[in-house]
């Protein structure tokens, strides 16, 4: 059989002739071409991946990976079932969910997610009601007022500024709402206390005369070369050309190695890790725990607190409580219930099937509402029980299943299928950790006047004038540390002049024993307020929730830290806003290119199935 070209191997003759076709040929040709450049590219990426890590660490990564994986078949196994279930849900989901322009949605929360919906919805001329337990809405952005020489000073507590190069939509918010705000350097003081109690400065911004030693400066040295290769692997699975916290991509293999473990193989210290990174990173995410935040995240966290230059955020003129206040203030008065918790939700079918749910909304005081739709912006615990009957009842209520949680019903799904998600939302809910249940340092603020008894006395001065936040760290037990935020130092509104320096005022996390004896203003706890920074969460957030996003014939939306992969102010209030655009609300800030961007990127990440 003769060749059909000379350079050997079989010809065309060897193969069917629907396969010998020209056209079929030449498709196979062009396709060949078209994926030249991403063969080409991710090469490339190895190359730059070999020459930033080093040959050394290139191949201690490599067998690293391969360990990982070889010891996790079962992981291995679940990732491709449920990249299995994705690939379903994502050819089938049209089918299953509906997008409403509902008239009467009920909101369950009233942070800065909650509130974020109920705001759009409302404006959108929506018939909103805000469910929140507690006796104020609000959430994370607490206040409080300080007795100063007999004069009353408010200040925030908790929410305390925010990275606005990077929080986009929340800054479109606060010119929205003509809320004042100002720029703050926000510096941080750590001290190293030894066994004796003696205390030295391990790290300072913008301290005079001060510098790292041999050591430390070294670490600095590593963790921008560090930071340097994360950017350029994020630039290239998710490319930007403005900073955003959004650019996230399931093909990024740094969200399978944890920033920890990154660091050890670029060579830097643990002591850098435990006296460094760990107190700095605390202040903002208010846990310790950190070994297994995913190595993507160096880069948003260098961009927000860098170690070599001084940290600058906005803050409020005021307080972070006043956005709230304001947004509250756009809504019906009788719409906002405080003090009035969800028991549970029922979703009754409708005479039509295609029509979908009444969801029927049961509160605290024995009352049922009906709505045409329902957004979740509450802990993963509440949603949990107001859905499933699971987790810890009511004061007072019997803990009941609830066997109308509208995953349960045949008019909407086949059985396999509401299977699977019933089964996946309440495991997911279940099984969510936030800081509190693994690390209990930020369990338990102390808002207080003693300065005396947290900071050393001969730093006592500096860190009062200078210093937002002050982190000591046990040098025996580097996982015991304190932490206080110096609100008098900054806060705007104790900086006129016959207030400045006047009263040191304080929020102190796990110095309980310092604080015995001390008269103490407020105490407040942080239990379910902070998801972790996991890599179990990250995935779960971007490949799990969007699965469950709208399930309900579209009547069922969630937003909030609970089913994000991260928190902070502009992630859950525009979690708030995707939710509710999906119910009709146009998205507010479309005039802002950057700001759209992110919302964009942000409906991707929750609602990929769909979006």
């Amino acid at each position: 059989m003769a060749n059909a070209d000379s350079g050997g191997g079989g010809g065309l003759d060897d193969v069917p002739r629907v396969i010998a076709s020209p056209a079929l040929v030449q498709s196979m040709l062009d396709s060949a071409q078209v994926a030249k450049p991403v063969v080409a590219r991710a090469l490339g990426l190895l190359g730059r991946l070999r020459e930033a890590l080093g040959i050394d660490r290139f191949l201690r990564m490599v067998a690293l990976l391969q360990r990982h994986f070889s010891l996790s078949s079962k992981k291995v196994v679940a990732a491709g079932a449920l990249a299995a279930g994705a690939a379903y849900f994502a050819s089938q989901g049209n089918k299953n969910r509906r997008k409403h322009k509902a008239r009467r949605v009920a909101v369950v929360g009233s942070g800065i997610a909650g509130m974020g919906a109920a705001w759009a919805l409302n404006r959108a001329g929506v018939d909103v009601v805000l469910y929140e337990k507690k006796p104020k809405v609000g959430g994370n952005a607490k206040n409080m007022t300080w007795d100063v020489d007999g004069e009353k000073v408010e200040t925030g507590l908790a929410v305390l500024a925010w990275p606005d190069k990077m929080f986009h939509n929340y800054n479109c918010l606060i010119e929205d709402l003509g809320v004042e705000k100002l720029q703050h350097d926000m510096k941080f003081f750590v001290g190293e206390r030894d066994a004796a109690g003696k205390v030295t400065c391990a790290f300072a911004h913008g301290r005079p005369g001060w510098e790292p030693d041999a050591a430390i400066k070294e670490d600095l040295r590593k963790w921008d070369q560090l930071y340097q290769f994360v950017k350029r692997v994020n630039a290239f699975f998710s490319p930007c050309s403005v900073p955003s916290m959004y650019r996230v991509s399931m093909l990024n293999p740094l969200n399978l190695i944890p920033l920890r473990t990154l660091c050890r193989l670029y060579g830097i210290s643990d002591r850098f890790w435990e006296f460094v990174f760990v107190p700095i990173h605390t202040s903002t995410f208010l846990e310790i725990e950190m070994d297994t935040v995913p190595a993507l995240m160096a880069e948003l966290l260098n961009e927000i607190v860098p170690f070599t230059e001084t940290p600058n955020m906005r803050t409020w003129k005021t307080h972070s409580y006043d956005t709230l206040r304001k947004m509250s203030l756009e809504l019906p008065k009788d719409n906002v219930r405080t003090s009035c918790g969800v028991e549970s939700v029922r979703y009754i079918p409708r005479a039509n099937p295609e029509d979908g749910f009444d969801v029927k909304v049961l509160d605290e005081d024995d009352e049922e509402h009906t709505y045409d739709a329902v957004i979740f912006a509450c802990s993963a615990q509440a949603m949990n029980r107001i859905l499933h009957g699971k987790g810890q009842p009511l004061p007072g209520q019997p803990l009941l299943p609830n066997q109308a949680n509208g995953l349960n019903n045949n008019t909407v799904m086949s059985s396999w299928k509401r299977w699977f998600l019933n089964g996946l939302e309440t495991t997911l809910l279940s099984h969510t950790l936030y800081t509190t249940d693994r690390d209990k340092t930020f369990e338990r603020g102390t808002a207080h006047t003693n300065a005396t008894a947290v900071f050393p006395d001969e730093f006592k001065a500096e860190i009062l004038d200078e210093y937002c936040n002050y982190i000591e760290v046990d040098a025996r037990n580097p996982r015991n540390l304190e932490n206080s935020f110096v609100i008098s130092s900054w806060a705007p509104t104790m900086q006129a002049p016959h207030l400045r320096g006047k009263l040191p005022m304080m929020v102190t996390y796990n110095a309980d024993k310092k604080l015995e004896n001390v008269e103490t203003e407020w105490v407040s706890t942080s239990r379910e307020a902070h998801p972790c920074l996991t890599m179990k969460q990250l995935a779960s957030s971007t490949t799990c929730w969007p699965m469950l996003q709208g399930a309900r014939n579209g009547q069922t939306y969630f937003c909030g830290s609970a089913v994000l992969p991260a928190n902070g102010h502009d992630m859950s209030f525009l979690s708030g806003l995707v939710a509710a655009n999906e119910l009709g609300a146009p998205y507010p800030f479309s005039h802002d290119p950057v700001a759209t961007g992110d919302f964009e990127r942000m409906r991707k990440l929750m609602l990929w199935f769909w979006a």
